[in-house]
């Protein structure tokens, strides 16, 4: 059985066509067309591993039939969209509805599918369905073709990585987050944060554009590897605005996570304390004082409630 197979820096050995698109073959040349792109099914396959130019990967994934638990990565140095790869669809035995995919990661060189049960932000191999990587920027093609590859209705949660939005232009953002209305968690690492948030609030005066992701419930800010220094002050008032035009409009956020955001703070949060039911804040800190070598190890683990975090840890987390 054949569990694994990884092609690194391919070339195609002539210049023969990928696997055209359904309809576009003779009916005098099926017999030739037959034994030229026979579907080859790997149903055991457990990775994929593909890295070479896209019509390179174009033609090997054309005559491909992949298992639904067959974990997909590409990498390229440029493409055009999703489409480049997958002109007949992505090359699963089953339906698009019936992967398990539930989640979308956009980075600015690169993309996941995210399967269900896909803890925030990992990178453990079993919660991705499929993965590439490119050289260039990616994120505007990669979101554009998503609505022709994917049922994005399956969609339940987001992620966008630390500097992606920069690469997305506010149309084709809104044009992508009008798909994905099943979404209730949105999470958000280092990025500039205005047109997302513009987006995301209510704009009654216009009912030809009704609210975008109204199921969303979480919403997360995170810097990955160090603190998002100047947040509160350059971000938390657009984000209470935004949660505040939800909620007056029918789409109340539920929860609110701040996870090593710089001025994130109890004091700050007081007027959305009155908007979300649970806010959690974490951030790392300096100890202000060293922990008594002769203290019981639960007693050093006890809340200084006026510092809002243990005092012999390393995050607050927060409900009200």
């Amino acid at each position: 059985m054949l569990e694994y197979i990884r092609l690194d820096t391919i070339r195609p050995l002539d210049t023969s066509p990928a696997l055209p698109p359904l309809g576009d073959t003779n009916d005098d040349d099926d017999d030739d067309n037959h034994h030229r792109y026979r579907t080859i099914s790997l149903p055991h396959l457990r990775d994929f591993i593909i890295s070479a130019k896209a019509p390179t990967i174009t033609a090997i994934l054309s005559p491909m039939s992949l298992a639904p638990t067959t974990r997909l990565q590409l990498s390229c140095a440029s493409f055009d969209d999703l489409c480049t790869f997958f002109p007949r669809g992505l090359p699963f035995q089953v339906p698009i509805n019936y992967l398990q995919i539930e989640g979308l990661r956009f980075a600015r060189h690169a993309s996941r599918f995210l399967r269900s049960n896909a803890r925030p932000w990992s990178e453990e191999l079993q919660d991705m369905q499929f993965t590439l990587d490119s050289v260039s920027c990616i994120a505007t093609p990669f979101l554009s073709s998503l609505p022709i590859i994917l049922n994005l209705s399956q969609i339940t949660f987001l992620e966008f990585n630390t500097g992606v939005l920069l690469d997305l232009s506010l149309p084709s953002l809104q044009t992508f987050l009008s798909h994905t209305h099943s979404v209730h968690t949105l999470r958000i690492a280092f990025n500039v944060l205005q047109d997302l948030l513009t987006i995301l609030m209510a704009h009654p005066q216009s009912s030809q554009n009704p609210i975008l992701l109204p199921h969303l419930t979480t919403l997360s800010f995170s810097r990955p590897g160090d603190l998002w220094w100047h947040f509160s002050d350059h971000w938390l008032r657009s984000i209470t605005h935004c949660v505040k035009s939800r909620k007056s409009h029918g789409c109340p956020l539920k929860r609110l996570e701040f996870i090593k955001c710089h001025g994130a703070t109890m004091p700050a949060m007081r007027e959305l304390q009155a908007l979300v039911p649970e806010i959690v804040i974490c951030e790392p800190f300096q100890q202000q004082q060293p922990p008594n070598p002769q203290q019981h190890p639960q007693q050093q683990q006890q809340w200084d409630v006026s510092r809002t975090r243990p005092v012999g840890g390393a995050l607050f987390t927060g409900s009200f």
